[in-house]
C-alpha cells in the first residue's frame, strides 16, 4: 500500500516469520514420532489426531450434545464469577485495611492465617458447602484470586506518598475534592497486578 513504511528487524530481533519456526519444528517431530510408533497414541496423541478430536468434540459432543463451545462458555463462566467475586470484595477491603493500620492489625492476622492454605486443599470444603456444580468451582477460583488482589491492592495503598491523602486545610473542599482525585489512582497499578 502507498505510504507505508516497512519496518526491518533490529539486530537482536527475529522476524516476524521467523518466530513461529520453533513452534513448527516441534509440531512436525512430534507429529514424526507419533506416526513412527516412539510414542503411544494413550501416551502422547499426535497434533493431527488432538485436531481430529477438538473437530469431533465441537460436532458430536461430549456427552453427545454439549458440544466444545458449551464447555468452553462454561468454563470462562466459572472464572468470571470466581474472579469477579474476589476482584469486588478485595480490592475495597484492600483499600481498607491500607488506609487504616488499626484495621489492618486486626484483619491481616486472619489473612495471612487463610492464605498459605492451597485453593485446592478447600475442595471437600467447597463441596460440602456448595456442592458439585459451578458455585463450589467458583469459589475455589474465588479463592485463588482473592488474597493476590488483597494484598496488592495494601500494598499499593501503603505506598502512595502520604501527603496525597491530606488535602491542604486553608483552600476548604475543593482542595479536598482534588486531592482524592490525585491520591485515589495512586493503588491501582499495584492493585491491578493483583488482578493479572
Amino acid at each position: 500500500m502507498p505510504g507505508t513504511v516497512s519496518r526491518t528487524p533490529g539486530p537482536g530481533e527475529m522476524p516476524r516469520l521467523g518466530r513461529w519456526w520453533l513452534p513448527l519444528l516441534i509440531l512436525l517431530v512430534w507429529q514424526g514420532l507419533c506416526s513412527l510408533g516412539v510414542f503411544p497414541p494413550y501416551k502422547l496423541p499426535s497434533p493431527l489426531a488432538i485436531g481430529a478430536g477438538l473437530v469431533e468434540l465441537e460436532s458430536q459432543g461430549m456427552p453427545p450434545g454439549q458440544r466444545l463451545h458449551w464447555h468452553l462458555f462454561y468454563s470462562l463462566l466459572r472464572v468470571a464469577l470466581g474472579f469477579g467475586a474476589a476482584a469486588l470484595i478485595a480490592v475495597p477491603l484492600g483499600l481498607l485495611l491500607g488506609a487504616s493500620p488499626r484495621l489492618h492489625r486486626l484483619i491481616n492476622p486472619l489473612i495471612e492465617l487463610l492464605r498459605p492454605v492451597p485453593p485446592l486443599a478447600w475442595i471437600p470444603i467447597s463441596i460440602l458447602w456448595f456442592g458439585i456444580g459451578l458455585p463450589s468451582a467458583g469459589f475455589i477460583i474465588f479463592l485463588g484470586a482473592f488474597f493476590p488482589i488483597v494484598l496488592n491492592t495494601i500494598t499499593g495503598v501503603t505506598s502512595v506518598n502520604p501527603a496525597w491523602w491530606r488535602p491542604p486545610s486553608p483552600w476548604g473542599p475543593a482542595a479536598a475534592m482534588s486531592s482524592k482525585k490525585s491520591s485515589c489512582p495512586g493503588p491501582c497499578p499495584t492493585s491491578s497486578w493483583g488482578c493479572a
